[in-house]
């Protein structure tokens, strides 16, 4: 079972479940090989090879025991020992000057071969019935591989006053974790960022081990020609255990019903569309699109 390097493949060929896993071992090698060439580099690029190694392992053991069957727990006993063993590797055998022939192109391929099986692949993209039109979109901002959304902040401006221009909600930041709580990214915002106006909150968090699975909005329809109007107010995510997270609010508008990922997947991605400072009326954050990807 090839594994990175010699000493770690001599503890590794001693474990079970060799022929359902070794698969995952030659695409993580690859992986250690090619990775710089889609741009994954230094300590970041050898914890995402890694951390796609690990749930490469689970989804094997899942695609020949089933989750229910006690061997895939067994299974999965490997796939921690076997993480565990080339996580603590040094990051000398993560190279950024050997790649054999095209092999790059497996150096990011999930559920080891098996493009099915493609961890982190966009499932479909949700956004919420009720939104502001105006702005412009920004890029997404993608959680780390083999993470998925489990928490976000808002900026909110406070209410202004009759006199003065109100944008309520300015912009969202996120944070991602893996499926068994491992924080790996906080302060993800979407390139292109947001509104300027107003404070970051504290964070509202999913219990660990959970992520967002919908959204809902709530938005301020346009008020007329000379009335201050401020598009969406609140955003807020809902997740896999029924957890409703949302933040302080100048609460003006109305709720939109929940938008739900697909059956086992959860949001891995967002964008928002922003008017900037500006505008005669400028309304900040319109609106907030998510993409779901595949999680079990």
């Amino acid at each position: 079972m090839p594994c990175v390097h010699q000493r770690v493949q001599r503890a590794l060929d001693t474990l079970p479940y060799q022929s359902q896993l070794t698969p995952c071992c030659q695409a993580h090698d690859w992986c250690y090989s090619c990775a710089w060439k889609v741009g994954w580099t230094g300590t970041t690029g050898k914890s995402n090879c890694d951390y796609l190694f690990w749930d490469n392992l689970y989804r094997a053991c899942d695609f020949n025991y089933g989750s229910w069957n006690p061997e895939c727990t067994a299974c999965k006993t490997t796939a921690d020992t076997m993480y565990v063993a080339v996580s603590s590797a040094a990051q000398s055998y993560f190279t950024t000057d050997t790649c054999p022939g095209d092999s790059f192109k497996l150096s990011n391929t999930n559920f080891c071969f098996n493009p099915i099986y493609t961890l982190n692949s966009v499932v479909s993209y949700i956004s919420s019935d009720l939104r502001g039109a105006w702005g412009s979109w920004t890029n997404y901002a993608q959680c780390p591989l083999g993470s998925w959304m489990n928490g976000f902040s808002a900026r909110v401006q406070p209410y202004q006053g009759l006199s003065k221009d109100d944008t309520a909600l300015n912009a969202v930041q996120a944070s991602c974790a893996t499926r068994n709580g491992t924080q790996m990214a906080t302060n993800l915002i979407p390139g292109g960022g947001g509104g300027n106006f107003g404070s970051w909150l504290g964070y509202s968090m999913c219990p660990a081990g959970r992520h967002i699975v919908a959204i809902a909005m709530q938005v301020e329809p346009s008020q007329g020609a000379w009335s201050d109007y401020t598009a969406a107010n609140t955003f807020a995510g809902l997740c896999s255990d029924g957890t409703v997270l949302t933040h302080t609010t100048t609460n003006f508008g109305s709720w939109s019903a929940w938008k739900y990922c697909p059956t086992k997947t959860a949001v891995c991605a967002f964008k928002v569309k922003v008017e900037q400072a500006g505008a005669a009326d400028c309304t900040s954050l319109n609106d907030v699109e998510v993409a779901c990807c595949a999680k079990d």
